[in-house]
């Protein structure tokens, strides 16, 4: 038989909402040229997002039974381009139905009902498994540079399943019985749904518990190998070990979790270092910061001639006053993605920034904050707490709430520093911060705690952030940015996540923050915070260390993290597949 990997996988980055498509725009490449074994991805056809239909090409079509009905499914096909992703084949399933499967927008989750989001993951999964025969069996993947599957009808599949949209595959490669193979399962989040047994129904899926104790994962999890994979050591802890993951976020799959074992694979990073920036290392590390640092700051006047003309051009909402933001030479501190309530924490550097400012009205240089969020699934109104902290702070904040890459990137380059208070983080962007020319400043938590390695003489540096941090860092590494950490303990904490967790502000007419501000555990949360704000200005007021930290923690991360490293922790846990 002839081995062939599969990632099955409900975003990429042509459909993206998360930390998926950029691991998909990276990691199958790596595993196929190191492995040596052919790889496709197959993904579903976002219909409102993949709306360039001359991407893709119809290769081949299935019948999938739903509710009594047949219903056409057609293999679209990437074409081939100049994008490295192209070495591996793409393959998009596209539903010729009425039925509005995978209509998500702006992202593939967002769908109208909860419901449907379910039901799109097992129609998904079904479609996988068919889709699979007439792939060994055609001759779509001809065109790869491998020499692979079409001439041999047997083939050993290793299908690598991401999170639960994509772990439906299991169920029906497990029943229909003619594919052999393994099945893998990594986690990217610990997200999870219930599932209604009317939905089952549909899918001759029977639910080996009660409606209110079934879900997609639990129900899964048998199915797949051991290890389940997720994509930091961090998280694969914290999913055992951390309050809001074990007992808020999931609870129901401790169990399964430990009969299966779960491990971490660090991501690779998700940017190359910037090219300009690289330039002006060299005599940065001979100890001259001079050359740099006017780098940063002439980047820092293109950022603002950006902001200046896509507000004058009316191009995007921009909030803040542009024209007097950031005149003088001062940090700049920088947040961005996608606003997700329960993880993201841009309500925290909300109330944390409003409470630094209330404390610190004097100081000199005053800090200066930059927000570029994408709106999540409460859309720009969920962010107003932002355009309201803009209008108490015109001079000091700007918000940019729509995708705005160029304008993004450069605002990166002529940062100080890149914010991440998360409130769970399976691995995290703080890798990009730095190959961007910015120190990280981020909550304990997740990969964070494996991409910066704190400044111990910091004030946020508490016993929280230490008995976290000293798992992977000794006295004498050399610190690349800023933990924080609220003190554990608290007393209410289990009933603090589990309000953050309901999230009933929407219910009640207020604002993420007028909720939120009142719990004990988010007090504690701001408090330590506000310390790594501190922080980051003396270390900014202090030119030697702030540069001496920037490069080591560029070579930090170019050191520490690649997707041959990887793709090799892959293959291992694969039973050495190709090696």
């Amino acid at each position: 038989m002839k081995p062939v990997i599969a990632f099955i996988t409900y975003e990429t980055p042509w459909t993206p909402a998360g930390g998926i498509a950029s691991v998909m725009k990276y990691l199958p490449d790596s595993i196929q040229k190191l492995s040596n074994i052919p790889t496709v991805i197959i993904s579903p056809y976002h219909k409102n997002i993949l709306k360039d239909p001359t991407l893709f090409i119809k290769v081949e079509s299935i019948n999938v039974q739903f509710d009594n009905t047949s219903i056409e499914v057609g293999i679209q096909k990437k074409i081939s381009g100049t994008d490295k992703t192209d070495k591996c084949e793409w393959l998009f399933l596209k539903p010729e139905s009425d039925i509005t499967f995978f209509d998500g927008n702006p992202h593939p989750y967002l769908v109208n009902e909860p419901d449907d989001l379910v039901r799109d993951s097992l129609f998904f999964g079904e479609s996988v498994v068919k889709s699979l025969s007439i792939v060994k069996n055609s001759k779509i993947i001809v065109e790869s540079t491998l020499t692979i599957i079409n001439n041999d009808p047997e083939v050993y599949w290793y299908l690598l399943m991401q999170d639960y949209e994509a772990v439906t595959t299991a169920f029906y490669f497990v029943r229909q019985g003619d594919h052999h193979g393994r099945l893998y399962l990594t986690l990217h989040n610990s997200y999870d749904k219930y599932t209604k047994q009317q939905i089952l129904n549909i899918f001759n899926i029977f639910s080996p518990a009660k409606d209110e104790e079934s879900t997609i994962l639990n129900r899964a999890i048998s199915l797949v190998e051991s290890p389940i994979i997720t994509v930091s050591d961090q998280f694969a802890l914290d999913l055992n070990n951390d309050i809001f993951q074990n007992k808020i976020m999931a609870p129901h799959l401790q169990k399964l979790l430990e009969q299966k074992k779960i491990i971490g694979i660090n991501n690779g990073p998700f940017a190359k270092i910037d090219v300009e920036l690289e330039r002006y290392l060299e005599e940065a590390r001979k100890g001259n910061f001079n050359e740099l640092h006017k780098w940063k700051e002439g980047k820092k006047k293109v950022a603002l001639d950006l902001l200046e003309k896509i507000k004058r051009d009316n191009a995007g909402p921009v909030w803040g006053n542009v024209e007097i933001f950031g005149r003088k030479d001062s940090p700049w501190f920088i947040m961005s993605g996608r606003d997700d309530p329960n993880q993201k924490g841009y309500d925290l550097a909300e109330l944390a920034i409003r409470r630094f400012f209330e404390n610190n009205g004097d100081v000199d240089p005053r800090p200066k904050f930059l927000f570029f969020p994408v709106p999540g699934d409460e859309g720009l109104e969920g962010l107003r707490f932002l355009e309201n902290l803009t209008s108490e702070f015109p001079e000091d904040v700007i918000v940019v709430p729509f995708i705005w890459k160029d304008g993004y990137f450069t605002c990166l380059l002529g940062s100080s520093f890149g914010l991440m208070p998360s409130l769970y983080e399976p691995f995290g962007s703080a890798n990009e911060f730095y190959l961007r020319g910015c120190l990280g400043i981020g909550r304990a938590t997740g990969g964070l705690l494996e991409q910066i390695v704190p400044y111990r003489s910091a004030r946020s540096f508490s016993h929280a952030v230490m008995e976290r941090s000293k798992r992977y860092y000794s006295f004498a590494d050399k610190p690349t940015g800023i933990l924080f950490r609220e003190k554990d303990n608290i007393i209410t904490a289990v009933e603090d996540w589990h309000k953050i967790n309901k999230a009933n502000y929407t219910e009640r007419g207020i604002t993420r923050v007028e909720e939120r501000q009142h719990i004990p555990l988010v007090k504690e949360m701001i408090k330590e915070f506000c310390y790594a704000i501190e922080d980051g200005i003396n270390i900014y007021n202090s030119p030697d260390l702030y540069y001496k930290m920037l490069i080591d923690g560029i070579e930090y991360i170019t050191n520490s993290f690649s997707w041959k490293r990887t793709a090799q922790e892959y293959i291992r846990y694969l039973h050495n597949i190709g090696v």
